[in-house]
Parts: structure tokens; C-alpha cells; sequence
């Protein structure tokens, strides 16, 4: 491939991920509302049964059919969660991808000559030129913030509806009382779900930006 060939490309690249990496926050959050909107479900239908009688109800202290219904949106929201995470993770990509090829057009200004030694243009760049930049695991940002929410949401409704059916109740009550039952299926449920958070994140990375640590940028 010719080099101009090879910078049309590159150009045509970057216009292209750049308009991907903002559509993938839209769909993000686009996907966070209807997170919420899930979420919402049981206190609508709560709402419905207890508006005459508010103070018979009790969130730990539910019908069998309002336990399974927060059941099952907490189990829905885990997999909206993921989906979540994963659109935010391709951000992530995205943004590598833009800072991989704003690298390739410095290195090669430098390289013919283009750009002054003396005066270095990343000094005038703001923007990361570095291609493991940014991580897609680390305990701050929004993603992190975003999805300790969201997995803490949804271990909060499973277990709270888990303990609360009938026929499991039945079967722990006898050596375990509610409350030693509700922790240990949260503590499980947000395991389960820290382990798919940096199972995905290490899967990204693998997948798309481990062969290209070892290649050169510029020939």
C-alpha cells in the first residue's frame, strides 16, 4: 500500500472510530435507561398492591409473587448490565484506536523531518498517543463508578427477592436464619459479577490489543 493510500486510510479510520467511540456512549446510554426503567417495575406494582394499606409493607417481609418478581429483575438487569459494561469497554477500543493513529501521523512527521526535534509537537498534543491508554480495568473513572452501581443494584434485588420465595425459604429456615442467607447470596452475586467485569475487560484486551504490543508502529 502506497504511503498516501496508507494515510487516506488511516484519516478515513480515525473519522470513522471517532464517530463510533461517541455512538457507543449514546447506546450506553440509551441501555442505562432502560436499566432504570427495569428497575422501577416492582415499586410500580408494590405501588398498586399497598396504596390503600402503605403500612403493611415490609421489603423484608414480601409476597412470594413480589419476591420473584425482584428476582427476576435483578437477574435481567445483570445481563442489561453487561450489556452496559461491554458497550462501555468498546469506548475504551475506540479511543486506543484514535490514539494508535494520531500516534502513526506524529512518529511519521518526526520521521520525514516534518516536525522540529527542538521544539517536540506532543507538547502541543493533549489528547494520549499511547495505545494502552486508556486501561479497561481501573478502580475510578466512570465505568468503575457506573458499573459498582449497577452490580450493587442488582445483587440488592436478587437477594432480597431470592430469600423471600417460599419454597427456598422453607429450605434454609431450618439452619440459617434470613439475614445469614440474604448476605451470602449478595456477597455470591456481586462475586459473580466483579468476576465478569475483569474476565470482560481482560477478554478486550486480549483479544484486540495483545498482538499489537509486540509490532512497531512505524516501519
Amino acid at each position: 500500500m502506497a504511503n498516501k493510500d496508507l494515510t487516506d486510510f488511516l484519516l478515513t479510520e480515525y473519522e470513522n472510530i471517532a464517530k463510533a467511540f461517541f455512538n457507543s456512549y449514546d447506546i450506553g446510554a440509551r441501555w442505562v435507561k432502560y436499566y432504570l426503567t427495569i428497575l422501577a417495575v416492582p415499586f410500580s406494582f408494590i405501588a398498586l398492591i399497598y396504596h390503600s394499606k402503605p403500612e403493611q409493607f415490609d421489603l423484608f417481609n414480601l409476597s412470594t409473587s413480589i419476591a420473584i418478581l425482584l428476582l427476576v429483575i435483578g437477574a435481567v438487569n445483570i445481563f442489561v448490565s453487561y450489556v452496559v459494561i461491554d458497550l462501555k469497554l468498546d469506548s475504551v477500543l475506540y479511543a486506543r484506536t484514535v490514539n494508535g493513529i494520531r500516534k502513526y501521523f506524529i512518529e511519521q512527521g518526526i520521521k520525514n523531518g516534518q516536525f522540529e526535534l527542538n521544539k517536540p509537537i506532543r507538547g502541543y498534543i493533549v489528547l494520549p498517543t499511547e495505545t494502552d491508554k486508556p486501561p479497561f480495568l481501573k478502580f475510578s473513572g466512570d465505568l468503575f463508578v457506573q458499573a459498582v452501581l449497577m452490580i450493587f443494584i442488582n445483587a440488592l434485588y436478587v437477594s432480597i427477592g431470592f430469600v423471600q420465595i417460599d419454597i427456598v425459604k422453607s429450605i434454609y429456615s431450618a439452619w440459617m436464619p434470613p439475614a445469614g442467607m440474604f448476605t451470602i447470596i449478595f456477597v455470591l452475586t456481586m462475586l459473580v459479577q466483579f468476576v465478569f467485569l475483569r474476565h470482560a475487560s481482560k477478554k478486550k484486551e486480549s483479544d484486540y490489543c495483545g498482538p499489537i504490543e509486540n509490532e512497531n508502529t512505524v516501519n
